[in-house]
């Protein structure tokens, strides 16, 4: 499966590594049409065992059997095998988008500026074996805060402590992340301090997990069963083609892209029950770090907006968010940790 979130949003830049875009326009690059059009052609296809119904016919079930509140159903449907493997499909569809070379031409020019940071302050491994104490300000600068919603409490704000505690410790031991570090970061970020590593947690067959979407008049949370994620039976081996993109790489692509690319991965699987946002940055950050680059500085109320990333298969292809977008928050990311970084350095 490619990880290539190709897309086609306009970029302008305006000032120093400033981003603007606009929202996915999937017209702006012909291969888009195609994939679009084996996209929504799997609405059509029947799914088994008896094929009665079209995937669309099942996925309007799922979603009325959420919206009534009959998880039980919902469960039954989203985790028949083939239903299951055509949400994959679609999945593997959206990341096949196409950038727009507009963007891929600035996205170059703003990462070379980077790369001059990058040889200006040396590699993150060289900063954690010299100055361990301007890591950990930075991480500081970099934690979230007690929010009372995603993040409730000191033990969510020790987890992350932890864990790139641990991170930097696996940097500078070995580039490769196993399954029990993955293990290991899910515990941590739980605020697991004891008989590590943790069990897993991935989500399995009863997995029936989605995302409230917020009312714009009323700004209050409302059940939106289109931000459903994918089957709970697909969890487990989703993520271990993520750790192997981690690893590998196979597409050669920049650190920087493929670390975005890994946010959106694990945040669209949604693997475990908690902390999959926080999961998805420690996952990206990674990326980064063990390729020499700062972790990316993503706080709330900025570019962001707090925007989830996250792919949704039940939306139609247009609706989905640009994986520019998230490329473009990602690299905004990193070039803030590295103003952050200069900012404590003159403060010493």
């Amino acid at each position: 499966m490619r990880i290539l979130f190709l897309i086609s949003i306009l970029l302008v830049q305006t000032a120093y590594g400033k981003i603007c875009f606009q929202l996915f326009d999937p017209s702006s690059h012909p291969d888009n049409k195609i994939i679009a059009k084996m996209y929504n052609e799997i609405l059509n296809e029947p799914v088994g065992p008896d094929y009665m119904w079209t995937f669309k016919q099942k996925m309007e079930m799922y979603k009325k059997s959420i919206q009534s509140g009959q998880s039980n159903q919902a469960v039954s449907i989203v985790n028949q095998p083939d239903y299951a493997a055509k949400l994959n499909r679609r999945y593997s569809y959206l990341l096949q988008r196409k950038l727009n070379p507009q963007f891929s031409e600035l996205l170059k020019n703003q990462i070379s500026r980077i790369e001059k940071l990058k040889a200006q302050y040396g590699d993150w491994k060289t900063i954690l074996k010299k100055s361990k104490k301007l890591a950990q300000k930075l991480n500081e600068k970099r934690a979230p805060q007690i929010d009372r919603q995603n993040i409730e409490s000191d033990i969510d704000i020790m987890g992350w402590h932890l864990t790139y505690d641990y991170l930097n410790q696996m940097i500078l031991k070995s580039n490769v992340m196993k399954v029990s570090d993955l293990q290991m970061i899910i515990g941590l970020l739980s605020g697991k301090t004891t008989h590590l590593p943790w069990p897993m947690g991935i989500l399995g067959r009863n997995d029936i997990n989605f995302m409230y979407s917020i009312d714009p008049l009323t700004k209050k949370p409302f059940l939106n069963p289109d931000n459903s994620f994918l089957a709970g039976v697909a969890k487990v081996a989703l993520m271990e083609q993520v750790l192997s993109w981690i690893n590998e790489n196979p597409f050669k692509l920049h650190p920087i892209i493929l670390a975005a690319y890994i946010r959106q991965a694990v945040v669209s699987i949604h693997p475990i029950a908690d902390k999959n946002g926080r999961l998805a940055r420690v996952l990206s950050d990674y990326v980064l770090i063990k390729n020499g680059y700062f972790p990316a500085f993503i706080p709330k109320s900025t570019e962001s907006v707090n925007k989830s990333v996250a792919l949704f298969t039940y939306k139609s292809f247009d609706e989905q968010i640009s994986p520019e977008e998230t490329v473009s928050i990602t690299y905004l990311g990193v070039k803030r940790s590295y103003e952050e970084f200069e900012m404590i350095l003159e403060s010493k």
